[in-house]
């Protein structure tokens, strides 16, 4: 009985502690795209509808180099592939385009310390 105890409380601090850490991993995702960034216009490819939720495929290009990701899709972002809008919003990390984020509410610009003149060159076409 005792050890059935021990167990589920390890069992317990082990999930705070899975949980704590994912909360650390994107406290700091955030602080790095915050402190550092880029925007580039991405183009998404498809929408994947699975279990877990809805996913966006999605490419983009950043030095020279084409990237794809998929994503958990926002609900904007979703809406308008449905319209057949395919170009979307991307602040990546600068030297770490893996540190992204699809930007798609107005509070993702202040999240991300995205500024006016960080969009005026970007062209979405």
């Amino acid at each position: 009985m005792k050890d059935s105890f021990n167990f589920r409380v390890y069992l317990i601090l082990a999930f705070v502690l899975v949980i704590l850490w994912g909360i650390y991993g994107n406290i700091t995702q955030s602080n790095l795209i915050r402190k550092s960034h880029i925007v580039v216009c991405g183009t998404a490819l498809e929408i994947r509808v699975a279990k877990g939720g809805d996913y966006v495929v999605y490419s983009c290009n950043y030095d020279s180099k084409r990237y794809e990701f998929m994503d958990g899709v926002p609900i904007k972002t979703k809406r308008n592939f449905e319209k057949g809008e395919n170009r979307l919003l991307v602040a990546m990390e600068k030297g770490h385009p893996v540190n992204h984020v699809i930007l798609t509410e107005d509070e993702d610009y202040e999240k991300y310390a995205i500024k006016p003149e960080d969009t005026i060159n970007v062209r979405c076409q």
